[in-house]
């Protein structure tokens, strides 16, 4: 868990130059792994007052964990900037950029656990 929040600064530094605020981080369990019928690996909810929740699925390895949080962390800008929560417009946006400045292997990322 500790290294999600790591992780959560991280991106946040390389690709949202520090701007997003602080997020709850949780670990989804086996029954939340579908939502409303839909397979889900995360999920980002707004709270009241700029607040933001963002739980991954507990199943998921260190590569899957890392860009479901790269995924969820778009979420959190968009809430944040008043845009439409979806997987278009400014989404799509930042999932170009995501590529550039946060495209790690599995290797990478492990390393970037261990040394963070």
């Amino acid at each position: 868990m500790k290294t999600l929040y790591k992780f959560y600064d991280f991106i946040n530094e390389e690709l949202f130059d520090a701007e997003l605020p602080a997020a709850e981080i949780h670990l989804l369990g086996k029954d939340s792994h579908k939502i409303m019928g839909f397979e889900i690996d995360g999920l980002c909810i707004g709270l009241d007052d700029y607040e933001y929740w963002i739980g991954i699925h507990e199943d998921l390895n260190i590569y899957d964990s890392f860009y479901t949080l790269v995924h969820e962390m778009i979420h959190v800008w968009q809430l944040e900037n008043g845009k439409h929560m979806n997987h278009s417009g400014w989404f799509k946006v930042w999932e170009k950029k995501a590529l550039t400045y946060v495209n790690l292997n599995e290797e990478e990322i492990k390393c970037l656990a261990q040394n963070i």
